[in-house]
C-alpha cells in the first residue's frame, strides 16, 4: 500500500512539473526527420505537424529535413537541415531567445510597437538582436563561425568574447 501511495505521489509530482513548461508555439510544417526533446524528459520524440512547442525544448533536424514553427507572437522560425536549436523563450510581451547550437535557421520577426529588441539568437560565438525583420543565421561548430544574412530590416550582431564561452 505504501508503494502504491508513493507511485501515485510521484506520478502527480512528475505531471505537475512537466505541465509548468509554457507552450510558446506550434509546428506548422515538417519535412523529413526531426526530433524534439522537451524539458524534464529523457527521450526525444518525432516532430509532428501541429505539435505544441514548450519553452526550453531542443529540436534536431536530420539531413534534408526542416521544421517550421509559428510562435504566439507571430514569429515564424524555419529550422534547416542538420540543425539543432533550443527554444528558450518566446512570448508576446517578452523578448524571445533561441540558441543555435549547429546548422541554420531563418526567422521572420514582426516589429513591436516600442522598437525594442524582440528576438535574440545566440550561438557559441555571437548574439544577434532582432527588432523586426527576416534573416538567416548559421553556426558551424566545427570552425566556430556564425554567419548572418539579413533579407530586410536590420539585425544587430555582436561577437561573443572568448571569456564568456
Amino acid at each position: 500500500m505504501l508503494i502504491l501511495k508513493m507511485l501515485v505521489t510521484y506520478s502527480l509530482l512528475a505531471f505537475s512539473i512537466n505541465s509548468h513548461a509554457a507552450i510558446i508555439g506550434k509546428v506548422i510544417k515538417v519535412k523529413g526527420d526531426a526530433s524534439i526533446l522537451e524539458p524534464r524528459t529523457t527521450e526525444a520524440v518525432q516532430v509532428k505537424l501541429n505539435r505544441v512547442i514548450k519553452e526550453d525544448s531542443s529540436i534536431l533536424t536530420k539531413k534534408g529535413s526542416l521544421v517550421i514553427i509559428k510562435f504566439k507572437d507571430k514569429t515564424r522560425l524555419v529550422i534547416g537541415p542538420r540543425s539543432k536549436i533550443v527554444v528558450q523563450h518566446v512570448g508576446k510581451q517578452e523578448q524571445g531567445v533561441v540558441s543555435l547550437l549547429k546548422g541554420k535557421l531563418r526567422a521572420t520577426v514582426n516589429k513591436n510597437k516600442k522598437g525594442d529588441i524582440k528576438f535574440v539568437v545566440k550561438s557559441k560565438t555571437a548574439a544577434m538582436g532582432v527588432r523586426g525583420t527576416t534573416f538567416q543565421a548559421t553556426f558551424n561548430p566545427d570552425n566556430n563561425v556564425t554567419s548572418l544574412l539579413t533579407f530586410n530590416g536590420e539585425v544587430a550582431m555582436v561577437k561573443k568574447d572568448k571569456l564568456e564561452q
